[in-house]
């Protein structure tokens, strides 16, 4: 389980410390707070592989006439990387065990600026950045013409962690490790004894997943409205990531404000049945009252103008606050 994290250089936080977090973490604050950031930074950090993560933030500079140029800007950004700081920290602790990564653009760019072999054909390649884990050094190249970015292999496994995705496209994978893993049955309990739906089964085909819910055919469970996909969505993630971590940003999006108690006992059931630990962002009152049903919570509210940036409830001073209108904790 992850206990702790110290985030330096990264998007809008110059210096962030997060310390003593619970099996359910709920991050609130105002818009541009640095919720969603949060939540980056843990998976940026954690994440076998790092990648993973600069590829979704760099698509869109991919697309751009010169993406060399788009990628150094979108990552002088993203690691809020300067002239004078050159390198963001990420400072963690996980099951007792602290780890370091660095992100570093102090490098000398000279090293392979030059004709190399990629992939079986000559490309210009440029050392963008370095990844830098427990002192283990892997390189950021850039391919100067198309904005292809490959990263060299890293020997890094922490444990297992996974963040939602609020695009259909990654669900069939989901489904399919957990159909062989012979979990799809959580699922189906919850949404049958939540919202009657008579679901018997689920089939993946052609990378879109089918539901039997009693019509002559299987139907595509997109049929079911985005409400129940989300919630779909949502499980499938935590089921994904057992003994590991899951992290869910503005979770009541789609969701209808009366299903979301339900949804919360559920999701305290099944992260305690696969081990998972949840790092959640939310704006809704709605269901931030009804927290009191995780039986492992801390909630952490973002604002630059508290000390650190950061202010942390545990669970029992979160229910004072709920209790009393007159504070809003969001």
């Amino acid at each position: 389980m992850l206990q702790n994290i110290n985030i330096k250089n990264f998007k809008k936080f110059a210096e962030l410390g997060l310390q003593n977090f619970s099996r359910v973490n709920v991050f609130v604050g105002n818009n541009n707070s640095g919720k969603s950031t949060v939540l980056e930074a843990i998976f940026f950090a954690i994440n076998e592989v790092p990648l993973a993560f600069l590829d979704r933030a760099l698509r869109r500079a991919k697309l751009l006439a010169n993406p060399m140029i788009a990628i150094e800007n979108d990552l002088d950004y993203i690691f809020n990387l300067t002239t004078i700081n050159k390198t963001s920290h990420f400072d963690f602790e996980v099951s007792d065990v602290k780890h370091k990564v660095l992100f570093t653009k102090d490098v000398v760019y000279d090293s392979i600026d030059n004709l190399n072999q990629m992939s079986g054909q000559n490309s210009f390649l440029k050392l963008l950045a370095k990844y830098i884990y427990d002192g283990i050094e892997v390189q950021l190249v850039v391919d100067t013409n198309t904005g292809n970015v490959q990263i060299s292999n890293i020997n890094k496994k922490i444990c297992v962690i996974n963040m939602l995705d609020n695009n259909l496209n990654w669900n069939h994978l989901l489904f399919n490790r957990i159909i062989i893993d012979k979990h799809v049955d959580d699922i189906i309990e919850f949404l049958n004894n939540a919202f009657n739906l008579n679901i018997v089964r689920f089939a993946v085909l052609d990378n879109e997943i089918y539901v039997d819910n009693g019509f002559p055919k299987m139907i595509p469970i997109r049929y079911l409205g985005d409400g129940i996909v989300k919630i779909i969505g949502i499980l499938a993630v935590i089921i994904s990531s057992s003994n590991g971590i899951c992290l869910i940003d503005e979770i009541e999006n789609g969701i209808y404000y009366k299903n979301q108690p339900k949804l919360i006992n559920y999701l305290d059931e099944v992260s305690k049945k696969f081990n998972v630990q949840l790092f959640i962002t939310t704006h809704s009152n709605d269901f931030i009252r009804n927290l009191d049903s995780f039986s492992d919570l801390a909630l952490y509210r973002l604002n630059p103008k508290f000390n650190g940036g950061v202010m942390r409830w545990d669970k029992e001073i979160v229910m004072e606050y709920i209790d009393d209108y007159s504070a809003d904790i969001r």
